[in-house]
C-alpha cells in the first residue's frame, strides 16, 4: 500500500499589506517641547497682564502638559471657564484658549480701584466692560502664543467662537486626541486663576519642535526673535523711606516731607534687582547711569 501523499493548499495564502503587519507606532510625545514653551510663556505673561493692572505683582507658573481626548481635557472639571477657538487660517480649530471667568472679574475689579479679591459665586453674565477685558486678554495671549512659536511658523491667530460650555463649542472635529498645557496666574495676594491652551496634534508638533527629522535649533539669546521685541517693565526705586504711623496718619495737602535720593538706585525686573545706577540728566530729562548690572560693575 502506497503511504505517500501530497498536501496541496485549497486557496492562495493571504497576503497582508505592510501597514497591517508592521509594528504599531507609539503616540508622539511632545511633552518636553510643550513644557519648554509653557515655561517661556510663564516668563512673559506677567508683562502682558501688567497692561491691565498697575502696581500689582503678577506671577505665572506653568503646569505639566497633558494629552487626552477632547472631552476629558476641555470638560475635565466644572470650573466656570470661558473657552474660545483659535485658528491659523480661519478654518478648523487649531487651538482652544480656556480662561477662568474669575480672572475677568478680578481684572475688572482692579480696574475700578478694587483689590481683585472676588468672593462668592460669579454673576451669570459678564458685563460689557468685562467683555472688553476678556477680548483684550484673548487677543494678547493669542499673539503671545504666535510670538513664542518657531519664527514664521504661526501667523496671527484668528479668534473664533466663544462658549462657556466646552460641549457647545464642539472643538476639534475629527481629532481623537489633543494636547494641552496649563498656567496658574496670581495677581498680588488674590487667589490664583487658571488658563489652558489646548491644541490639535499638528500644532503640538509645530510648537514643541518634536519632529525627528528637524534639526536642533541653536540657543535663543535676548537679541533673537521673538524675545527681542517683548517689552519688560522695570522699576527704579529713587526713594525708600520710613515714616512713623502717627506722622503718616496726619498727612494733609501742603505738608512737606524731606526726602533724599539714594546714591545707588536699584533697578528691578519682576521684583528682582538686576542693576544699580546713579541719578543724572540727559537732554533736560532725569536719567539713570548704570554703575553695575548682572554682577558687572564699572568705576
Amino acid at each position: 500500500m502506497d503511504q505517500g501523499f501530497v498536501i496541496a493548499a485549497e486557496r492562495i495564502a493571504a497576503q497582508h499589506c505592510a501597514e497591517l503587519i508592521m509594528p504599531r507606532r507609539s503616540e508622539p510625545d511632545f511633552g518636553a517641547g510643550l513644557t519648554r514653551l509653557a515655561r517661556r510663556m510663564a516668563l512673559v505673561l506677567p508683562d502682558l497682564l501688567s497692561g491691565f493692572v498697575d502696581d500689582v505683582r503678577i506671577t505665572a507658573k506653568a503646569g505639566e502638559p497633558r494629552c487626552g481626548d477632547v472631552a476629558a481635557l476641555l470638560q475635565g472639571d466644572d470650573a466656570d471657564v470661558s473657552h474660545v477657538a483659535l485658528s491659523v487660517g480661519g478654518g478648523d480649530d487649531d487651538f482652544v484658549l480656556s480662561i477662568d471667568r474669575r480672572a475677568v472679574f478680578e481684572l475688572l475689579d482692579r480696574a475700578f480701584g478694587g483689590d481683585g479679591r472676588i468672593a462668592g459665586d460669579l454673576p451669570a453674565a459678564i458685563p460689557l466692560s468685562g467683555q472688553s477685558i476678556l477680548t483684550r486678554l484673548e487677543r494678547g495671549i493669542a499673539d503671545l502664543l504666535a510670538a513664542l512659536a518657531p519664527v514664521g511658523a504661526l501667523p496671527a491667530l484668528r479668534i473664533g467662537r466663544r462658549e462657556g460650555d466646552a460641549a457647545m463649542l464642539r472643538a476639534f472635529p475629527g481629532e481623537e486626541r489633543v494636547h494641552q498645557f496649563t498656567m496658574s496666574v496670581q495677581g498680588g495676594d488674590a487667589d490664583p486663576w487658571r488658563l489652558a491652551v489646548t491644541m490639535r496634534p499638528a500644532m503640538a508638533e509645530l510648537l514643541a519642535e518634536a519632529g525627528a527629522d528637524k534639526a536642533k535649533r541653536s540657543a535663543i539669546g535676548p537679541h533673537d526673535e521673538p524675545f527681542a521685541d517683548i517689552p519688560l517693565r522695570l522699576q527704579a526705586t529713587l526713594i525708600d523711606m520710613r515714616l512713623p504711623l502717627s506722622r503718616l496718619s496726619g498727612l494733609k495737602p501742603g505738608d512737606m516731607i524731606p526726602v533724599s535720593v539714594a546714591r545707588s538706585v536699584p533697578l528691578a525686573l519682576g521684583g528682582k534687582i538686576i542693576a544699580h545706577g546713579t541719578v543724572g540728566e540727559i537732554d533736560d530729562r532725569v536719567a539713570l547711569q548704570i554703575t553695575s548690572a548682572f554682577s558687572h560693575s564699572v568705576s
